[in-house]
């Protein structure tokens, strides 16, 4: 006995077809549907049948709809009210280890036992053992988790594509869930501090087809600065650059699009904050300092409290006073780089201020984000200078100068102060602010280093 003699006008079939579309497409709730449409249409076809044998053969094939539903309990309700001795014989040895398997599945703790498996199967990095059980077990995670998993999954095999299209599926199940949009973003905006910008920009292409969002253009404008700066000749900069600026404005437009209550999110907030000062920083470096200011302004009315916006609009308004404020505002709010520190030095040498100057000298050499070779070894030579004008002894300051010769022989501007101080004299030179437009380069680039990526935690997706 076949299945079209039971399913005499095709419907269950049709059910059970569109049951297996809807599956493959990762929309479990209409494949649970239609599941559960076919197997009533073949629980409905029983009575039509008097050989006891068709009867139980029906039942069988309704149960089967109903495991392939994740109806564990309907299917094994059914399995109950089947004689095996009746089934057809090239069915009966299906019988058993199937209903082995419902009996399993429709337990009090089934769902919990396969979810523990995959954040398991997850910490361990097994993808083809998550691929597996969420295939085998398609309905244990709500929709939205399982696109999620799938997303990363394909991340961790370099689909971007396939990662990106799984990414918008998991926030169309689930479009209130911000962390999803910050964790399909998080890669993008790692990859570049691991010299992957490529790759980085491959990613977020991707990404800017399926997820239109403040966010992704955000980052879009980020990694774009970061292929500005690795450009082989300045003509490609500076494309580069109006392609970052492109996107920045695309960022910030969509972001003031958004409710309020997104527009508050704190993750959105950083990748912003981010947006903001290397776009600052690109049109410094393309010379529309105006532009770049305004900005800066702009993202200190956004965020007041961030001390990063304060520190970039000091470094493109330097040497200014109200650069000064800025950098004395930056520290105040907890800036513990060595920016805000650096430019105060270079000011306060300008003004002959040396007491100042080894102050803040001393401060960016013991700052969490260690200044880069050239820096440090200028801020060493400023330190010994300005000791040496201050009356120390001239073997201490020999050795300031010494360390600074270590860390980078080739640096002109050490050189020039340790001439002057083995001549005797006391009028350490400085020279202009605009030779040091590298700094502000500098800054987004260790701010990428120490920028906190972060993924959604797949426990909340998993007991959604």
């Amino acid at each position: 006995m076949t299945t079209p003699v039971i399913d005499r006008d095709g419907r269950s079939t049709v059910a059970a077809a569109e049951a297996q579309a809807a599956l493959a497409s990762g929309d479990t709730p209409r494949a649970q549907e239609k599941y559960r449409e076919a197997g009533a249409l073949l629980e409905r076809c029983i009575p039509n049948h008097r050989r006891q044998s068709e009867k139980h053969l029906i039942r069988f094939l309704a149960a089967t709809q109903y495991y392939k539903g994740g109806l564990y309990h309907k299917a094994l309700n059914l399995c109950e009210h089947i004689q095996k001795n009746l089934l057809p014989p090239d069915v009966v040895s299906l019988f058993p280890p199937f209903i082995r398997d419902v009996k399993s599945r429709a337990s009090a703790d089934y769902t919990s036992r396969v979810r523990k498996e995959l954040l398991r199967s997850w910490t361990s990095q097994d993808n083809p053992r998550i691929l597996g059980l969420l295939q085998d077990h398609p309905y244990v995670l709500p929709p939205g988790g399982v696109a999620f998993f799938r997303a990363v999954i394909c991340e961790n095999m370099k689909s971007y594509e396939a990662a990106a299209a799984f990414y918008a599926e998991a926030l169309r199940w689930n479009p209130n869930d911000p962390s999803l949009i910050f964790a399909a973003v998080a890669l993008p905006l790692k990859f570049p501090s691991e010299a992957r910008i490529d790759e980085a920009w491959e990613y977020v292409q991707k990404l800017l087809k399926t997820i239109p969002h403040a966010a992704t253009f955000a980052v879009a404008s980020i990694v774009c600065f970061h292929r500005a700066t690795a450009a082989a000749d300045d003509k490609e900069q500076r494309r580069l650059s109006n392609d970052q600026i492109r996107y920045f404005d695309e960022a910030w437009a969509a972001y003031l699009s958004l409710s309020k209550d997104q527009a508050k999110d704190p993750e959105l907030y950083l990748i912003l904050d981010l947006a903001f000062e290397t776009a600052a920083i690109s049109l410094f470096r393309l010379g529309e300092q105006l532009r770049a200011k305004q900005v800066c302004d702009e993202a200190i009315r956004l965020g007041p409290h961030s001390p990063n916006t304060w520190t970039v609009r000091g470094i493109v308004t330097y040497p200014s006073d109200g650069a000064v404020a800025d950098f004395q505002n930056a520290i105040a709010l907890g800036d513990d780089t060595y920016f805000p520190y650096f430019y105060l030095a270079h000011n306060a040498l300008a003004r002959s201020d040396y007491s100042g100057a080894v102050q803040f000298c001393q401060e960016a050499l013991k700052t969490r984000a260690k200044p880069n070779r050239r820096i440090e070894a200028s801020l060493y030579g400023w330190l010994a200078s300005s000791k040496y004008v201050l009356g120390s002894e001239k073997d201490e300051v020999e050795t300031l100068f010494h360390i600074g010769r270590q860390i980078d022989p080739e640096n002109l501007d050490l050189e020039e102060n340790y001439r002057v101080f083995r001549e005797g004299k006391k009028e350490p030179r400085v020279r202009p602010a605009r030779e040091w437009g590298q700094v502000a380069i500098q800054h987004a680039l260790d701010r990428m280093k120490h920028f906190p990526v972060s993924s959604p935690n797949p426990k909340v997706l998993v007991s959604s």
